[in-house]
């Protein structure tokens, strides 16, 4: 025992000691400091939320509602159609169409042929009640005799 108490401790064993007693009491200090008055306004983001909080924020879960009517079926059938060659002289226009086969619906279209210079193009046979179920395109050449086809994109169920 004497010899336990003759030695003084070193100062860097005081020092390490020192060391471990703040680390260990300075998140402590440190949480019971901060106050919502110290944190300014729109700082805190949801990621810094626990977990816990983020799912108290947002609420309970309500019940699920009751099913919906079934809808009409869908496209189950997709065809590209191509119309008829239209042949056109230098420096003129030409409209060329094309139609879907009775059942289908048109849902887009264009043309084939280059140096063309498209005006218009666009669905046909529709109206305000019935979907289209063609196509037609209306193009300039450019100068050079050229030859336009009309695509059109039919689907079916």
């Amino acid at each position: 025992m004497r010899r336990l108490l003759r030695r003084r401790p070193s100062p860097g064993l005081i020092v390490g000691i020192i060391a471990v007693v703040i680390a260990g009491t300075g998140s402590a200090i440190a949480a019971s400091q901060i106050t919502s008055k110290q944190i300014k306004n729109g700082t805190i983001q949801l990621v810094d939320i626990s977990k816990s909080a983020r799912l108290a924020l947002q609420g309970g879960r309500g019940p699920q509602g009751a099913p919906g009517t079934p809808g009409a079926p869908g496209a189950t059938k997709v065809v590209v159609r191509q119309g008829a060659v239209v042949n056109a002289a230098a420096n003129a226009d030409a409209t060329a169409t094309v139609s879907c086969s009775p059942g289908e619906r048109a849902t887009g279209g264009g043309n084939t042929g280059s140096g063309w210079l498209v005006r218009q193009s666009f669905p046909t046979g529709g109206s305000a009640t019935a979907p289209p179920t063609g196509w037609q395109v209306v193009a300039d050449n450019g100068g050079a005799a050229t030859n336009l086809t009309a695509l059109v994109i039919c689907a079916s169920p």
